[in-house]
């Protein structure tokens, strides 16, 4: 769906509580407002049931990295109570394979509360995992074997697998499939165009842009190596705007244009339908 079609969307198809302050390796363009306060559960559900009333029952729980929120289980387990039919959860998965963290999740405990678990791959090896996320030299080889993991004990369907495509990687995208597309449980591999953000590190944007005719480029090259598989999904700039809606740890609610600067909503505590009737604003606005 392109950035027109989205101009006629009156709801997010889901909401996206970014609420994880905490992450295990820094991406230089992430685009996450995050918030000053570590989330508070109870006005977090009342806003799902909120939400729910309001006909949204999609939710994504990201962050940051929704596996360091204290008390994950209490958490996904009151979304669903809330009227939750479908829980994405996006994770780096640094510390799933063998959790440090005392009530750190485990991975059975996880697939079992979620309906699809999200992880990205960016990179073909260690080295160029770090063009884009930093902070754990060897998180390529460890995000490969966490998806092997997670593959021998997931649904069919509930593996996601996410990857930003940058200038870094955009000739490479071949390599990276080959982990991708061995898994038997696999829902969908995303390929998203890096969008430029006002969040990012300084310099990041002119060092990982990779602009309309380069991403449709690398789809080409793609197809070309590997075939047109129906498991591809291709996410331009524009194919993702007006699609959710994004909350951080203090409830507040944003989305991002097409130029990566980032229209901020206000607070979703007892604003619910006031925030969803100003982001139909901003994305019709956007659409333009």
């Amino acid at each position: 769906m392109g950035a027109q079609a989205a101009g006629t969307r009156s709801r997010p198809e889901r909401i996206n509580f970014a609420i994880s302050r905490r992450c295990a390796v820094a991406c230089d363009g992430c685009y996450t407002v995050f918030g000053q306060q570590d989330p508070p559960r109870e006005p977090f559900m009342a806003s799902v049931c909120a939400f729910v009333a309001l006909g949204i029952d999609a939710l994504t729980l990201s962050g940051g990295d929704p596996l360091l929120l204290d008390d994950l289980p209490a958490w996904l387990a009151g979304f669903r109570h809330a009227g939750v039919r479908t829980i994405k959860l996006d994770t780096v998965g640094a510390g799933l394979l063998a959790p440090a963290r005392e009530g750190a999740i485990d991975i059975e405990t996880l697939l079992g509360a979620v309906d699809q678990l999200a992880l990205p791959l960016d990179g073909w090896d260690n080295a160029s995992a770090q063009h884009f996320r930093r902070g754990r030299a060897d998180l390529h080889n460890r995000t490969v074997e966490l998806l092997r993991q997670l593959d021998a004990c997931a649904r069919p369907g509930q593996l996601i697998v996410n990857t930003v495509v940058h200038a870094g990687n955009a000739d490479h995208l071949a390599r990276i499939a080959e982990p991708v597309l061995a898994l038997r449980t696999l829902a969908q591999w995303n390929l998203f165009q890096y969008t430029p953000t006002d969040q990012a590190a300084a310099g990041a944007n002119d060092r990982l842009r990779v602009g309309d005719e380069a991403f449709a480029a690398a789809r080409v090259r793609l197809h070309q190596q590997i075939g047109e598989l129906p498991l591809v999904r291709w996410r331009s700039i524009a194919d993702r705007l007006g699609h959710y809606l994004l909350v951080n740890s203090d409830g507040q609610a944003w989305l991002p244009r097409a130029d990566g600067s980032t229209c901020r909503l206000g607070c979703i505590f007892g604003r619910e339908a006031a925030v969803l009737e100003a982001w139909a604003t901003a994305v019709t606005e956007i659409a333009r």
